[in-house]
């Protein structure tokens, strides 16, 4: 049986499109993903999300939190129920991504530092005041270490992060101290102050949102997350010794 040429072009779309339609998708991602300095703080689902049971995570055209975009496609964002991973072709991620390239103008979103800024304080910058993002805005990356208070495992950080210091200076990443127990402030600073802490500490009162919106479900086996200034995973360890730093330098 005979079929007429464009017949044939007709049945032959459809063939082509499945082998080269989602090739225009998958590029305008890897270029969102590969610019992390103008992910957008702020994400929008295009449609309802739902779980794997069939339950709304979250609703069509209601702003999220952006925290990180993963290199297969997933998005960590928060909103009030906590930390979720999401596809991003379910969002206007890379839209907003383009829209940055096009527009030419200068990165400024810097995620992780938003999630930072007057949420930490140091004592070698000021012992009265919360870190300001313009201090923080100077290093390149942070190295966040989660630690128990307790004298035995706080120690051995203490120990461990002085030796890595021209490494970390090298490549301008500044660590971040979160403590895994609740307490007040004014214990807290108390604590510092003993131990004589030269490093940036997350506040008692922001402790566990900070946790819960940087270390999503794929990082929760890890104790230390390696995030560039917008927020890109670069590196997770199951503890501080694990850092390449701690065993062999540069």
């Amino acid at each position: 049986m005979k079929i007429g040429y464009l017949a044939f072009i007709a049945l032959l779309i459809p063939t082509i499109e499945g082998l080269y339609g989602d090739s225009g998708k998958a590029d305008d991602f890897a270029a969102a993903y590969s610019n992390d300095e103008f992910w957008p703080a702020h994400i929008t689902p295009e449609e309802t999300i739902y779980d794997e049971s069939g339950n709304s995570l979250l609703q069509a055209n209601i702003p999220v939190t952006l925290i990180r975009a993963y290199e297969d496609g997933k998005l960590s964002v928060v909103d009030r129920k906590g930390n979720m991973l999401i596809e991003h072709s379910k969002t206007d991620f890379c839209e907003q991504v383009q829209a940055f390239l096009k527009s030419k103008r200068k990165a400024a979103t810097q995620i992780l530092l938003h999630q930072l800024g007057r949420r930490t304080f140091d004592r070698s910058y000021d012992q009265s005041k919360a870190v300001s993002e313009q201090e923080l805005s100077k290093y390149r990356g942070f190295l966040i270490v989660r630690t128990s208070s307790e004298k035995e495992f706080l120690g051995r950080v203490l120990k461990t992060l002085p030796s890595m210091r021209e490494h970390l200076n090298k490549k301008e990443i500044r660590p971040i101290i979160v403590f895994d127990e609740l307490m007040r402030n004014y214990e807290c600073s108390k604590m510092v102050e003993r131990f004589d802490i030269a490093f940036p500490v997350v506040a008692p009162i922001f402790q566990k949102g900070f946790v819960q919106a940087l270390f999503s479900e794929r990082e929760q086996n890890s104790r230390v997350l390696l995030l560039s200034i917008s927020g890109k995973l670069l590196g997770k360890y199951k503890k501080l010794e694990d850092y390449p730093a701690t065993r062999h330098s540069d």
